[in-house]
């Protein structure tokens, strides 16, 4: 789990500037949380990056494993690698608005992934130790969209 930090323990602010079609503003950007939102960001890359390369590596086993077929597993991990590296674009986002609009696109996503793995371990779509390995997956990325939400909603 990622480290959240208490209100009273946060840094203060700096100001970034925002163009509207009213005019330029000045904003206060928790720059702290902006740092720790790109680190919640990085670890799901990371997270995304090892699952989806591990999918497409051992496509086979786990496809036993899960008693599914070894094309789904493929596509998936290829899913998860493309996902990963459109996080390591987001992450290098210099735009803090663009990047909090990114960050709850990334984090909708998470939580689909959640969703999605509830709905196939409910229908007995895959084996009883699938099921089991999906649930801890399925709790990382939870975690991951939640530390994301977190560090977005205080980076503003």
């Amino acid at each position: 789990m990622l480290h959240v930090m208490s209100d009273a323990a946060r840094p203060a602010t700096t100001s970034a500037t925002v163009t509207h079609e009213a005019g330029t503003v000045s904003t206060p950007v928790d720059t702290h949380a902006v740092r720790r939102l790109r680190i919640a960001l990085g670890a799901n890359e990371l997270f995304s990056a090892t699952t989806g390369a591990t999918a497409l590596i051992a496509a086979s086993p786990l496809g036993r494993f899960f008693d599914i077929d070894d094309v789904m597993v493929r596509v998936i991990g290829l899913a998860l690698v493309v996902f990963a590296a459109a996080l390591v674009v987001i992450r290098r986002i210099a735009d803090h608005a663009v990047l909090r609009a990114w960050a709850i696109a990334v984090s909708i996503a998470d939580i689909a992934w959640v969703i999605g793995t509830i709905v196939v371990i409910a229908s007995g779509a895959v084996s009883s130790g699938g099921a089991i390995l999906l649930a801890a997956i399925a709790l990382v990325v939870a975690d991951l969209a939640a530390a994301q939400l977190y560090y977005r909603a205080r980076s503003c």
